[in-house]
This record gives structure tokens, sequence and C-alpha cells, in this order.
């Protein structure tokens, strides 16, 4: 009986659980960052996973937590600031040329000129920091391009150049990434569903079970969501 309904509960406890998450980690940063990093108290922009986003340069240097990491002092703290706002103004320079650029070739103009301003951005940044900085630094936003997922981590020129991978295992992490994905997907579905119904039973009277067996009526299976990419289905579509 509860099977057929316990996901309209356990969205709502989702979605409530999601949200107390990235409250808690937006009051931790803001009571962290005494310092005044550029990005503090901006968690909340970014989720529980918020540090993820320091997979680039242009990123870490602004967010107070690598700061801190790093051992950054006010100057420094300062010319990073400065360094970001100056990258951040030529990124707007580039779109902003855009307009100006034949429409078939303002992808590769784009790629090219990303490029070149962040190579400078780095140049800059190694400037600035003491070697052991600039190495640490290296290895946070190595970190953070892996932490942020296989396959764009592999997207990365960067990583593959310095891991010397072939055309043949990026093939082959690929597709085994997606195999994977879809198996946690599937366990992380069987567990959910596992919790809301040990929620419900718990928590709710039988009379509000029998009224949500009410309300939800013959169950629905829906296709599976088509914005989770998976490797398509061995089974034949009925014709």
């Amino acid at each position: 009986m509860v099977s057929k309904a316990h996901w309209m509960i356990g969205l709502i406890v989702v979605m409530t659980v999601t949200e107390l998450q990235a409250q808690v980690v937006v009051r931790q940063t803001q009571g962290s960052t005494g310092r005044g990093g550029i990005v503090a108290g901006s968690a909340g922009a970014y989720g529980s996973n918020y540090w993820l986003y320091g997979r680039s340069v242009d990123m870490a240097i602004g967010m107070a937590p690598i700061q801190k990491e790093l051992e950054l002092n006010d100057e420094q703290i300062a010319k990073m600031k400065e360094l970001q706002a100056d990258f951040r103004k030529k990124q707007r320079d580039i779109y902003a040329e855009l307009k100006d650029i034949d429409p078939q070739k303002r992808s590769e103009f784009l790629q090219e000129m990303q490029l070149t301003i962040r190579e400078n951005l780095q140049a800059e940044v190694d400037k600035v920091l003491l070697p052991q900085q600039k190495k640490r630094l290296d290895q946070i936003v190595f970190q953070s391009k892996l932490k942020g997922g296989v396959q764009m981590a592999f997207r990365d020129a960067n990583v593959l150049k310095m891991l010397e991978i072939t055309d043949e295992q990026k093939t082959k992490l690929s597709k085994r990434a997606i195999e994977e994905q879809r198996k946690m997907y599937e366990e992380i579905q069987r567990m959910r569903q596992e919790m809301e119904k040990k929620l419900l039973q718990e928590i709710l009277t039988k009379k509000q079970l029998q009224k949500i067996e009410e309300l939800s009526g013959e169950e629905y299976a829906p296709m599976p969501n088509s914005n989770f990419r998976v490797l398509p289905s061995k089974e034949k579509s009925p014709k």
C-alpha cells in the first residue's frame, strides 16, 4: 500500500533536507571567513559542494576556504581580488566581441580567447604565490576537477596532457563512467525508497496512510528521466 504513494512525501522530505543543508553551509562559511575572503558567505550560490567550483584557477583564487588553505596574507588576497576582477572584465569583453564575429567562427574564437586569458591569469597568479602555495593551489584545482566527475575532468586538455591519457582510455573511461552512474542512480533510488517507506510507517497513522493510498490511486510508472543520461537499454522497443 505504501509503495504506491511514498514518493509524494519523499519528494517533500528530500527538498526540505536539501534546503536545510544549503542554509547550514551558508552559515558555516559566513562564520569561518573572518579575513574577508573574496567570496566569503557565498556558499549558498554553489550549494553544499561549493568548493568544487574551484576546479579552475580563476574561481579558486577567489574562494575564502582555498585562500585559507594556501595561507595567503592580506596583500596576496587583495592582489587575487584584483586579478579575478580583471579576468572577469576580459571575459565580458570577449563576449561583447562575439556579435562582430562570423557565427560559424564564434566557437573557435571564444575557445581561443578563453585559453589566452586563462594562461595570462595563471602567469600572474604564479607571480603572487610562493612556490609551496602555487604547488598546493595546483593540487586543489586538480582535485576539484576529479571530484567534479571523471567525464568532466577528462574533457580538460591539461588533465589529458598531464596524465598522458590516450584516446582509447578516454573512450573506455567515458563508457564505464556512464555505466557506473546508472548503477549508482538505481542504488540511490532503492535506498531512498526504503528510507521514505520507513518514514511513512513510523510517523503517519494508518488512517493517513490509507488517505495517501486513496489520493494516489493506481500506481503510475513513467518512462525513465530523460535528463539522466545513461547507456541505451539492450531491450528492443515494442513495435
